[in-house]
């Protein structure tokens, strides 16, 4: 609706009451994530890299040969 709203002033307002009920609704917001990065050898296999930036990835880590 705000987007093809045909003033700045009505854009301004829906936009305006968003903000206010996300700010009642949500109990919070992300504001970072979390960046996964692994540095293994070349004899380490079974290493994936979790979306959610855990270590349950180290589950299945083997050292091979």
């Amino acid at each position: 609706m705000a987007t093809t709203a045909p003033t700045d002033e009505e854009r301004k307002r829906y936009y305006s009451d968003v903000q206010k009920i996300v700010a009642e609704d949500v109990p919070a917001v992300s504001l970072w994530y979390k960046t996964n990065i692994a540095v293994t050898r070349p004899n380490i296999n079974g290493m994936r890299l979790s979306t959610q930036a855990d270590f349950l990835a180290l589950k299945d880590v083997r050292k091979g040969s």
